[in-house]
């Protein structure tokens, strides 16, 4: 046994590292989606850019997702490209799109005209108040472009249903820059549920810097308000157990552990507790459940799976 540097104590034997690093790399890999320019962190874009194109060329690349923007900003975006992006492939990119929805599209597909050497635009977020306008803006949203819909956590099912019947994914909001922001174990783990109930995939936007679940400072910002914070492993391995049948007081259990001690990673499956599933049902919920989330952050959760052992 060892600790962490939060005094935590975990399993790390070499065999153990090996089949990890191996079970970690297929729930992880493209799950971090870098929303530098947003809070906390809250980066001037020239700075973002640089620090995205940075991480796509780390040893831990395998693990970034898209480069979170407002649509608004693409015109920005698309004139600083060409010096940053050194990597030999286009980025991906997430657009924010909110009230002035065509508008927004346009710059979308103006991007991906222009600049589709450096970076192309694959999936659009829509603000919250559209979600009330599903079938109408998923008419507008060009071919090849996944939309996500933020929608409270307490959304009916039948509303998650129309988000699949129109093609498009959801957006959950997990934290914030406020303990209040954060939602609790319960709320989660009912939307997640419903997510699985509708056939629909999401991704998770703020709060989830960090593995496991944990009391941290909400903002970079000295004397900062703390909250207890969801995650990402948390989440991840819930939403697997979700899909594989388990209770909801399971999974609020699960969503609440603070203990990386209570998570153990092999080649065949994962663990939490006694209780476990296999690869094979972890692939599926990256594929079609739980598929990247947000974070201000790319360093945050690099650093803490090194310090647990698990990179």
């Amino acid at each position: 046994m060892r600790e962490n540097n939060q005094g935590e104590r975990y399993l790390q034997t070499d065999v153990q590292t090996r089949k990890s690093a191996a079970m970690v790399r297929i729930l992880l890999e493209g799950i971090v989606d870098y929303a530098g320019l947003f809070p906390p962190a809250t980066l001037p874009l020239d700075v973002a850019v640089r620090n995205y194109s940075a991480y796509r060329s780390s040893a831990n690349a395998w693990m970034l997702g898209r480069f979170v923007v407002s649509a608004s900003r693409l015109p920005e975006l698309a004139a600083m490209l060409p010096e940053a992006e050194t990597n030999n492939s286009p980025c991906r990119i997430s657009a924010l799109v909110g009230k002035d929805f065509d508008a927004e599209l346009e710059n979308v597909g103006k991007f991906n005209e222009h600049a589709s050497q450096y970076g192309h635009v694959d999936s659009i977020e829509m603000a919250p108040e559209l979600h009330t306008k599903i079938e109408a803006v998923s008419a507008g949203i060009p071919r090849g472009i996944t939309a996500y819909f933020e929608l409270p956590l307490n959304a009916p099912l039948e509303l998650l249903k129309t988000i699949g019947r129109n093609g498009a994914r959801a957006k959950a909001r997990t934290g914030g820059t406020r303990p209040e922001a954060i939602p609790p174990t319960s709320d989660l783990a009912a939307f997640i549920a419903n997510c699985v109930s509708a056939g629909i995939a999401y991704k998770a936007t703020a709060g989830l810097h960090h593995p496991i679940r944990s009391t941290r400072p909400l903002t970079y910002e000295p004397g900062s308000v703390a909250g207890e914070m969801h995650g990402f492993l948390n989440v991840l391995v819930a939403s697997a157990f979700v899909m594989a049948g388990f209770p909801l007081a399971t999974i609020n259990e699960l969503l609440a552990d603070t203990e990386s001690s209570s998570f153990l990673f092999t080649d065949s499956e994962v663990q939490w507790k006694e209780k476990s599933v296999l690869t094979s049902q972890l692939r599926k919920t990256r594929e079609q459940l739980f598929v990247s989330f947000g974070s201000c952050s790319f360093e945050e959760p690099v650093e803490d799976l090194i310090s647990l052992g698990w990179l």
